[in-house]
């Protein structure tokens, strides 16, 4: 094939993101603004970049879309059967430490794949950037609410006892998922304060005014937060762009 393809389902959706934005949306721009549409009305042509954009953020979505693993459900019932009546620690089976090393370094997979996902703020909505961070949130919390259920915790001691998944241990028992829990917190609340609702529903340009000024004030935040500037920058387009349109509304 042309397009290599990748293991990774989000790497995958990343090539159609970009293949939308470099050759369609690049190209129907160009077209556009040198006149070779000829008489396409307005109208059309608006609606045509209004489609793009839904379909950049539809494959933003399913890119960014949290599944909450359930850790516990990739232990076998037999494993499951020693931990609930505590016989763990009598067995001496290389097989046994085999499949709990192994699904150890599956939960650290997944782990890491919640830690590390993240989307371009672009290809959205400010709502979107806002629940990315609120979902992540509380997909970490729930992980890590589960890491501390007894019998991970047993699975994971039978496991640093026989000197197995070094790598698996260091990152559950870590202080790595709080951390990100920490920063997901913080990114989702200054996200929140955002007057972002007051903006959309500003009914006079009073109330717009209000509302452009309270973004500006919240934004002046950012030289003590960990919000990224570049995510920042994206942001405020977006929300320029709805200014723009509220602006027109009014008018």
């Amino acid at each position: 094939p042309l397009i290599p393809l990748n293991t990774n389902s989000n790497e995958n959706i990343e090539v159609l993101k970009s293949l939308v934005r470099s050759n369609i949306d690049s190209y129907f721009d160009i077209l556009s603004e040198s006149g070779s549409l000829g008489d396409i009305p307005d109208t059309l042509v608006n609606k045509f970049k209004k489609s793009v954009k839904e379909l950049l953020l539809s494959l933003q979505r399913m890119q960014y879309s949290f599944q909450i693993p359930e850790l516990i459900s990739l232990v076998p019932s037999n494993v499951l059967e020693l931990l609930q009546n505590n016989k763990l620690d009598t067995e001496d089976n290389t097989i046994l430490l085999n499949s709990l090393q192994s699904i150890a370094n599956t939960w650290v997979s997944r782990i890491k794949d919640i830690i590390e996902l993240t989307h371009l703020v672009k290809d959205g909505s400010v709502l979107d950037e806002i629940n990315f961070w609120l979902t992540k949130e509380e997909t970490l919390i729930s992980v890590s609410k589960q890491i501390q259920s007894p019998e991970i915790i047993k699975i994971l001691d039978y496991l640093r006892a026989n000197k197995r998944s070094h790598s698996a241990i260091s990152l559950l028992s870590s202080g790595t998922i709080k951390e990100s829990i920490s920063l997901a917190n913080k990114n989702s609340q200054f996200l929140k304060d955002l007057p972002y609702n007051d903006i959309i529903s500003a009914l006079n340009m009073e109330d717009l005014q209000i509302s452009i000024n309270s973004l500006f004030l919240q934004m002046k935040k950012l030289k003590t937060l960990v919000y990224p500037i570049s995510r920042a920058v994206d942001l405020m387009e977006i929300f320029i762009f709805d200014i723009e349109s509220q602006y027109i509304d009014i008018l």
